[in-house]
């Protein structure tokens, strides 16, 4: 029988998949060990509620007695309190959305929310920007729900 010699392009081909497989599993590897890639559940409020801290946004659930309107309010007196100015202010019935930047002299500080409707009451979304800080995001929370009186 012919002993072909192998096909080079057939080599650099598997050469290639076998990089990007190697490559695929260290960048996953790489993100599992950051600690923003990790759930994390912190408790906010008087109450203890409990949120989840997720690739940098701290996320919690309140009930139908709180519209969409009322957490940003809320939301809004909370970051004044605490030194941002809000730069953006979007809101309808369904969804509200703040960003409030730091004047307390940190670049690029930033905080941005975003509230919405659920079947069940309304979702509360904060990310501390550039890096998603859950102490500060914690803060936050807690001068909402606080305001709210929860």
């Amino acid at each position: 029988m012919f002993n072909l010699p192998p096909n080079p392009r057939s080599r650099r081909l598997a050469r290639l998949a076998r990089r990007l497989a190697a490559y695929g599993f260290s960048l996953a590897f790489t993100l599992s060990l950051l600690p923003g890639c990790q759930s994390r559940v912190v408790p906010v409020g008087a109450d203890g509620q409990p949120a989840s801290f997720v690739l940098g946004t701290l996320t919690t659930d309140l009930g139908p007695e709180y519209d969409v309107l009322t957490i940003q309010a809320a939301a809004e007196q909370a970051l004044l309190r605490r030194g941002y100015v809000i730069t953006r202010r979007t809101s309808t019935q369904r969804e509200a959305r703040l960003t409030g930047e730091y004047a307390g002299g940190r670049d690029g500080a930033a905080c941005d929310i975003t509230v919405f409707n659920l079947h069940t009451g309304s979702r509360v979304q904060i990310t501390v920007r550039p890096l998603g800080d859950l102490a500060e995001s914690q803060s936050v929370m807690d001068a909402t729900l606080t305001i709210l009186g929860k």
